[in-house]
């Protein structure tokens, strides 16, 4: 068909190791893939993230309607506790660059600038500029 196109076949029956005979990456594959279906705690040669990845997966998909809603509820309320953080620190950025703009009119004031200087040199509104300075 084509000369790019490689199909390469495993004869899982074949793949005999034992946990202690693992040693690349491609024996630990093809171990997990041959004994998956048998697995009922986690093999200590099977570490590393791609296989906590796989091994999440495995423990999700294991769950009944119950425990999978209960799992979907902890996630929602865990990415509405981070959302909440996000906000607040924005907020708090926010804030604190409000609170140099003030500081630099204010500043920029007291030293003799005019408002339009200030918003000429700043870059802030009249309205802005104006506020800061009657807060004085």
């Amino acid at each position: 068909m084509s000369d790019k196109l490689v199909l390469i076949f495993l004869e899982m029956r074949n793949f005999t190791k034992s946990e202690e005979e693992l040693q690349t990456n491609m024996d630990k594959w093809l171990y997990l893939l041959r004994h998956l279906g048998r697995l009922t705690s986690r093999p200590a040669a099977l570490q590393g993230y791609i296989f906590d990845k796989i091994f999440t997966i495995a423990e999700i998909s294991a769950m009944d309607t119950r425990e999978y809603a209960a799992y979907q509820q902890s996630i929602k309320s865990h990415r509405d506790i981070k959302s909440g953080e996000i906000s607040n620190y924005e907020l708090s950025l926010e804030k604190g660059r409000q609170s140099e703009r003030r500081n630099l009119v204010q500043t920029l004031s007291k030293n003799g600038f005019t408002a339009e200087e200030i918003v000429r040199g700043t870059g802030l509104s009249a309205s802005e500029v104006q506020s800061y300075i009657t807060d004085l």
